[in-house]
């Protein structure tokens, strides 16, 4: 079949929408050219975008529309849950929150209500507040440790410790196997020491206020000068008291302790006797002197005679002052205005009145017992001759 004989007009009618009239007494082979060129066209108008002065709208799709796909997320493998911890331990001694004195040997004591698991030991976790590192960390497989055994020395300072049951599988690694206990504290301190105190004594019956001064005086103490005394802890260099009225005269020690009874002194206070309070003197009489008299010897017996005009006091004597060429120590004294004396020594004697203030018991009447005197006065005594013996009558 000659194929340039086909009847074309179905495409001719196609050419003709889209290039405008064709001539149907177009030769055929005029008629194949413009087709070959007609389906150029349309092939390139097929690709190419709409022109703006099309709308969108306007345009009728020949494909179905492509469906929206939902992404469907990768599944999340669902957490493990965290392991199970064994309860904590709890803690026993120190107590939470005691005192120790320096140098002490104590022990850390927990107990576990479970045995520990293979493989398991204790950590104790310490700490100290003057360390630079802030935990440290000791194993132990029994349920306690010495205080010396952490490390952390034994100096005054706050301490602070807890316990965890932890597993290894090498000497390392260590995983908590427990809960961590409750943390427990306690305190190193060292004892005061008093250096001086301010004033350093007082009198029988005054009370007085004082300063204490040394170092380590850290609330609570207690002050005690022959008792306990309130006092007022100003630093740790620093105390003030009062010392009480009612301390009777001697030397007490001065004793400050820490709240564990520790301390070291040698310092005394000195409460003194309250001096005796002064008797007003009384006022001597002006006295005149006593004016010497006569003299009656009968024997050996010798009997002085002076005068005065005044009035002697309660404790005022004359005393009688006699003797061989001095008035040596008094005979006797007496308020009357003449004295006996017997002697048995010839010589030349001296005798004189003093008027003295005193006892009588006390026989010398000297020094400030003397009052006055009167003058001196001499006299010859020779002792009377033995009586001769009278002959025996027949």
């Amino acid at each position: 079949m000659n194929p340039l004989s086909v009847d074309y007009s179905e495409l001719r009618r196609l050419i003709a929408e889209h290039l405008g009239v064709l001539s149907t007494t177009m030769s055929a082979p005029s008629f194949v050219v413009t087709c070959i060129a007609v389906l150029a066209i349309l092939g390139r108008s097929s690709c190419a975008s709409p022109t703006p002065s099309t709308p969108i709208s306007t345009l009728t799709p020949h494909t179905k529309p492509i469906e929206t796909l939902t992404e469907v997320p990768a599944s999340t493998p669902a957490p493990k849950p965290p392991p199970t911890l064994f309860p904590p331990v709890m803690l026993k001694e120190p107590e939470d929150g005691s005192c120790w004195g320096c140098h002490s040997d104590f022990t850390l004591r927990w107990s576990c209500p479970y045995t520990l698991p293979p493989e398991a030991c204790y950590r104790v976790r310490a700490k100290w507040s003057n360390s630079p590192i802030d935990v440290s960390d000791t194993y132990h497989v029994q349920n306690s440790v010495k205080f010396s055994d952490l490390s952390l020395g034994q100096s005054p300072g706050h301490y602070e410790w807890a316990v965890t049951v932890v597993s290894s599988t090498n000497a390392s690694e260590y995983m908590p196997v427990s809960e961590e206990s409750a943390w427990y504290s306690f305190d190193i301190i060292t004892p005061p020491v008093v250096h001086n105190i301010s004033p350093t004594n007082t009198v029988q019956g005054t009370s007085v206020p004082v300063t204490i001064t040394g170092k380590n005086f850290i609330s609570p103490i207690t002050l005690t000068i022959d008792e306990s005394l309130q006092a007022t802890v100003v630093d740790s260099a620093t105390i003030t008291a009062a010392i009480p009225s009612t301390l009777s005269a001697d030397a007490y020690p001065v004793i400050v302790k820490d709240s564990l009874g520790q301390g070291e002194s040698h310092v005394f206070f000195a409460v003194q006797e309250l001096p005796p309070t002064p008797v007003p003197a009384t006022p001597r009489p002006v006295y005149s002197e006593p004016v010497l008299g006569g003299l009656d010897i009968h024997g050996h017996d010798v009997t002085f005679h002076w005068s005065w005009t005044g009035t002697l006091g309660v404790n005022d004597y004359f005393a009688l002052r006699v003797g061989i060429g001095y008035p040596g120590e008094s005979k006797l004294w007496t308020k009357d205005l003449q004295a006996q004396w017997r002697f048995t020594e010839q010589g030349d004697y001296v005798w004189e009145v003093a008027i003295c203030r005193g006892d009588p018991a006390e026989g010398d009447c000297s020094g400030d017992k003397q009052i006055v005197v009167s003058d001196r006065c001499t006299f010859w005594f020779t002792p009377p001759p033995p009586p001769k013996d009278t002959p025996k009558p027949p």
